[in-house]
């Protein structure tokens, strides 16, 4: 079997030969920020392929050589995009995938997890340009770290730290959360700032608080190079997500 994960921004890469003889690519350095950045790609990738035309793109490389473009999990549970190789079946009147150098344990396809499909091995490159085009106007992550937070005044009216990543809702996880944070009551494990959220039907934007072991157990990463921004500012764009995006660059 050969999969190359194609979404883990910013993760350190190297390439190991399986027990079958495939190189499989493969991504060493697994953090948070990988996952904030990789949880919106996810989202933007599926919100905008056309399922019915991968579907139909399937059912012509049936028993051929292929590479498939699909949405997946790692051994932790996040999510990642992941070309595989392999060849397509008909199973009843869904698809199934044989990966390459099996002879039998093929897997089924969720129509909803299949993002791209193409014929021949080897074609991972072909699916890069569509994985990057969605992570356009992301910001660079790092870990957000206690001493970051530590760092912070108890009672400012300056944003000096922004942390991008999902929000746990209490109804949905909403992918490319922002928060703008000016405070931190370290007493009591408090973080204080203004929550911006991408357009969604789970919640809305809103100055607020939550407490730092929460947010730091989130798949969240902390903007490098932020630029501070006064509270008053944050409140005149926090609705306008487009704005928020380019404050992070």
């Amino acid at each position: 079997m050969s999969d190359t994960i194609l979404a883990q921004y910013g993760a350190e890469q190297e390439s190991i030969p399986s027990t079958s003889g495939a190189i499989i690519t493969r991504y060493t350095s697994y953090v948070a920020p990988v996952a904030a950045i990789t949880d919106v790609v996810v989202q933007r990738l599926l919100e905008n392929h056309d399922e019915e035309k991968t579907w139909e793109r399937l059912g012509a490389l049936v028993n051929k050589p292929s590479t498939v473009l699909t949405v997946g999990t790692n051994m932790l549970g996040s999510k990642v995009v992941i070309a595989r190789e392999g060849r397509c079946f008909v199973s009843g009147e869904n698809f199934g995938f044989l990966p390459k150098g099996n002879r039998r344990n093929g897997v089924r396809l969720n129509p909803g997890s299949v993002l791209d499909a193409t014929a021949g091995y080897g074609k991972a490159e072909q699916f890069v340009d569509k994985v990057k085009s969605v992570q356009q106007g992301l910001p660079e992550l790092e870990a957000l770290t206690q001493d970051m937070l530590d760092a912070l005044p108890s009672n400012s009216s300056k944003c000096s730290l922004a942390v991008f990543g999902t929000w746990n809702g209490p109804e949905e996880k909403v992918p490319g959360a922002v928060w703008f944070i000016h405070s931190y009551l370290k007493n009591d494990d408090i973080v204080e700032g203004y929550l911006s959220l991408p357009p969604t039907p789970y919640g809305f934007s809103e100055h607020g608080s939550i407490y730092g072991y929460q947010l730091r157990n989130m798949n969240v990463g902390a903007v490098i190079n932020f630029e501070p921004l006064s509270l008053s500012k944050v409140f005149s764009i926090g609705d306008n997500y487009e704005q928020v995006l380019k404050a992070l660059q």
